[in-house]
């Protein structure tokens, strides 16, 4: 009798493994990104993207800055890894401005590599008079795609500018920002991102 009722418990115990095992994979047998996916703050290397082992220094830095005029192939052969340990402020984007603002704000003291930071969204506007692009409110930092290759030329001497071809990012290595005036060229905007001073998303709006 006992050992009939031991077989049937355990008959039973298999039968709940076997449901529970099904119940946390997906329709294709794969496990839920949310038990197989760390979070981005959880990452150890978070902020080293040259891949050195250092992570906050201004290599770091400037690697981030040219992945944004030269695209993934800046970030060396593993640039994944490098994408994965650039998220700074843990939002699970990669890649970003605010992170790239952020991550330099660290390096010069003015942050801390506090994750997740806590994000506020901000709207400015923007606006191109006679060939100059302006700008409402201070940015940490700008990148624009334009529509074809023409000369560039940055208004503010606080501020540094990287470009090649019709893509082009002005940034801070110290940790400057700016306002009003910024960008002279003659050329259509295709594409424009900007990041507040203190690494915050902003939605921007043409005036």
């Amino acid at each position: 009798m006992c050992k009939k009722l031991f077989t049937g418990i355990t008959i039973i115990g298999v039968l709940v493994l076997v449901i529970l095992m099904i119940s946390c994979e997906d329709n294709d047998g794969t496990l839920d990104p949310i038990d197989s996916i760390k979070s981005p703050c959880d990452n150890e290397n978070r902020g080293d993207i040259n891949l050195d082992g250092l992570p906050y220094t201004i290599a770091d830095a400037i690697f981030y800055v040219n992945y944004f005029v030269y695209g993934l192939e800046a970030l060396g052969p593993d640039f994944q890894t490098a994408a994965e340990n650039s998220d700074i402020n843990g939002d699970g984007k990669v890649l970003t401005l605010p992170d790239l603002v952020l991550l330099i704000g660290i390096i010069v003291g003015d942050e801390t590599p506090f994750c997740p930071k806590n994000l506020e969204l901000k709207r400015y506007e923007y606006w191109v008079e006679n060939t100059v692009l302006s700008v409402s409110d201070e940015l940490g930092a700008l990148y624009l795609e334009l529509d074809r290759v023409t000369d560039i030329h940055l208004l503010n001497s606080d501020m540094e500018m990287k470009k090649d071809t019709n893509r082009v990012i002005v940034y801070s290595l110290v940790g400057d920002a700016f306002s009003g005036q910024i960008l002279r060229f003659d050329a259509n905007i295709v594409k424009i991102e900007v990041a507040t001073a203190e690494g915050d998303p902003v939605i921007l709006h043409k005036y």
